[in-house]
């Protein structure tokens, strides 16, 4: 009775590996770096105060999602225009999807995860 229990359970644990997988495509920030290096900004950011003693949008954060319009680099990290990245824990743009350019902002943020007020 054990060994056929043993299936169900294994497809179970996949099915939820799956839905937490398909969680993670989700981001509290999504960033999209438009025209001469303005990035819009879906989403709540936090600030830090900088070296300056300002406050300064804290924006390389893991797990936030980077979205390029044009060919352009967000900080040091290159990125291809109609792709979107998500910044790793080591701080890298990993490539994650390709996005439709047609989109609005609005829309790719809700795409990529941000609520949006309605």
């Amino acid at each position: 009775m054990r060994i056929k229990a043993l299936p169900f359970l294994l497809v179970s644990m996949l099915f939820a590996c799956l839905l937490i997988t398909c969680k993670s495509s989700k981001s509290d920030v999504v960033m999209i770096v438009e025209e001469e290096g303005n990035v819009h900004i879906a989403g709540k950011v936090t600030f830090e105060l900088g070296p300056s003693g300002n406050l300064e949008p804290k924006l390389w954060v893991p797990g936030y999602v980077v979205i390029f319009r044009k060919d352009d680099k967000f900080g040091s990290e290159p990125g291809q225009s109609g792709h979107a990245y998500r910044i790793t824990r080591d701080f890298k743009l990993k490539l994650i999807a390709k996005v439709d350019l047609k989109k609005s902002n609005e829309e790719l943020g809700k795409q990529f995860g941000v609520k949006v007020k309605s």
